[in-house]
C-alpha cells in the first residue's frame, strides 16, 4: 500500500517513520499497540498523527503538530 509521506509534515516523527513504521503488536497483551505506517492517521480535531492505542477507551499515542521531541497522549473519545 502506498502512503501518502504529506501526512508526517510537520511532525517530529523520524523516530517512528525510522524504527516503528512495521507497528509494533505486544504478544503477551494481545494488542497491536503502534500501527503500521498504513494505518497512522491524522486526528483534524486536535491535529495531532495518531500511531496508536493502548487498548480501548479513546485513548490515542500521538505526534502534536508543532512540539518537537514530545509524543502526546489524546485523552478524548475518537468515535
Amino acid at each position: 500500500m502506498s502512503v501518502d509521506k504529506a501526512i508526517f509534515n510537520g511532525f517530529d516523527c523520524e523516530e517512528y517513520l525510522e524504527k516503528y513504521s512495521m507497528g509494533f503488536y505486544h504478544d503477551a497483551s494481545y494488542l497491536q499497540l503502534v500501527l503500521p505506517i498504513e494505518d497512522v492517521k491524522l486526528n483534524l480535531d486536535y491535529e495531532h498523527l495518531v500511531i496508536g492505542f493502548p487498548g480501548t477507551d479513546g485513548i490515542e499515542f500521538c505526534y502534536r503538530k508543532g512540539f518537537v521531541d514530545q509524543i502526546g497522549v489524546n485523552f478524548s473519545c475518537s468515535q
